[in-house]
């Protein structure tokens, strides 16, 4: 049963670049969102990924972009930076890497729950959980070099500024050392490996 959960988050030595990179491949680079085959590139985008350059009242200039998904406008008007306003409205959100422990609880029961739910025939199986908590946060608590996302009501393919609804302030994962292993882990996991969850992707991405 947890064979799975280990194949989910066991990242040894990770970086931040290499973290960013699967970020990036997860969240729009040659991964979730990008047309694969002969299927149609996204019209649209309306999420942008960048680490923040400078905060001016209620703007933020973010440096370089990511438009995510990638769409044909996007990837000919990419411009290094963007700036995103906040709202009234904007939902602001800090992103919080749970610890081993929590996590592999979390996992676990997902695991169970999915099991059944698939003996019993079921066709929605509930999505896994998310490897960080949510913690509700102010403009005033983003800082200079934190990396975001940007979430947008409208397609920001060719824009270089836009009013955000939501932002996710992203975390760089730190490792974490894990005191037993499951015994159904498998002999890659042991005690004492670094463990870290997967790098986390925009919720709900392909939603404004």
């Amino acid at each position: 049963m947890l064979i799975g959960l280990v194949a989910v988050v066991v990242l040894a030595g990770a970086s931040f670049a290499s973290y960013q990179a699967g970020f990036d491949r997860g969240a729009g680079g040659d991964g979730l969102f990008q047309a694969q085959g002969g299927e149609t590139a996204p019209a649209t985008a309306n999420i942008a990924l960048g680490t923040v350059e400078k905060i001016s009242g209620q703007d933020i200039t973010l440096k370089d972009v990511k438009r995510i998904p990638e769409t044909p406008a996007s990837t000919a008007n990419q411009s290094s930076t963007v700036v995103v306003t906040v709202g009234q409205a904007t939902v602001i959100e800090r992103l919080v890497q749970k610890s081993v422990t929590v996590l592999n609880k979390e996992m676990a029961a997902y695991s169970e729950t999915s099991e059944k739910l698939q003996a019993q025939g079921a066709v929605d199986i509930p999505a896994p959980p998310e490897p960080f908590t949510r913690e509700k946060i102010a403009l005033k608590d983003i800082q200079t070099g934190d990396t975001l996302v940007a979430f947008s009501a409208g397609d920001i393919s060719t824009l270089s500024a836009f009013t955000t609804t939501r932002i996710e302030v992203q975390f760089i994962p730190q490792p974490v050392t894990s005191t037993a292993a499951p015994a159904s882990a498998g002999a890659g996991a042991q005690t004492g490996e670094s463990i870290l969850p997967p790098p986390p992707i925009p919720s709900d991405a392909l939603k404004p």
